[in-house]
């Protein structure tokens, strides 16, 4: 892979809004995205990011995507697992461009089979310490540019007193408008399943006849 010499800039905000502030403010920008993490037991759901404002979308395939993020290649951060890159979506039928499959249902939406946006700046949550990082990148603009702009978005309300981003504090609203019957994190140990292993074996068979006879081309199974 070829990694250019993009300049990055990282700042770490101390105190800031909780997570759902976050959503609420970036969810106002052009083609926003939330990465989030709400699993905080085994030791996952470490990291949220929280992005806005592509300075590029790509709407047409693969080969599209790989073009435009050629330039703008860059090493992995050593500590923060994502700072910045093609974020969108693969619809179940851009699989019409991969193989040949009947075309029952009418296009009457009008939604791109594939829309990526190429994001120059992040914000990362850490849910373990609480810091959130505003990351950017040079791609289209400068890093400090970049920054200001990300703190533009998270800025209002760092001095509040409820604005927080640990990940325990920042679910307390949230919990308190909900009713919920156990604060107990789930645990492996009290999982039941409600097919035996066999069952289990003929339903996927059955689910493979279909997909052989043309009925089906994905089920979720569970």
């Amino acid at each position: 892979m070829c990694v250019c010499s993009c300049i990055v800039k990282i700042v770490e905000i101390q105190n800031p809004p909780s997570v759902e502030v976050l959503v609420d403010r970036f969810g106002r920008q052009r083609f926003p995205y939330v990465l989030d993490s709400s699993q905080s037991n085994d030791g996952l759901g470490e990291w949220s990011f929280f992005g806005a404002e592509p300075f590029q979308i790509v709407t047409g395939g693969l080969a599209d995507l790989r073009q435009a993020m050629q330039p703008h290649q860059i090493e992995a951060h050593p500590e923060i697992p994502f700072t910045g890159g093609a974020v969108g979506y693969l619809s179940y039928d851009y699989g019409r461009r991969l193989e040949t499959l009947a075309s029952l249902a009418e296009d009457d939406r009008r939604i791109p089979d594939m829309h990526f946006g190429l994001y120059d700046g992040v914000a990362a949550l850490n849910h373990e310490t609480g810091v959130l990082f505003l990351v950017g990148h040079d791609f289209n603009r400068t890093a400090n540019a970049v920054i200001e702009r990300l703190r533009a978005i998270v800025g209002a309300g760092l001095d509040t007193p409820t604005a927080t981003g640990n990940r325990k504090q920042a679910t307390t609203a949230a919990t308190s408008r909900a009713t919920m019957t156990s604060n107990s994190p789930a645990r492996r140990s009290k999982w039941k399943w409600n097919l035996s292993r066999a069952d289990f074996c003929t339903a996927v068979q059955r689910v493979r006849e279909y997909i052989a006879s043309g009925d089906v081309y994905q089920v979720n199974l569970s």
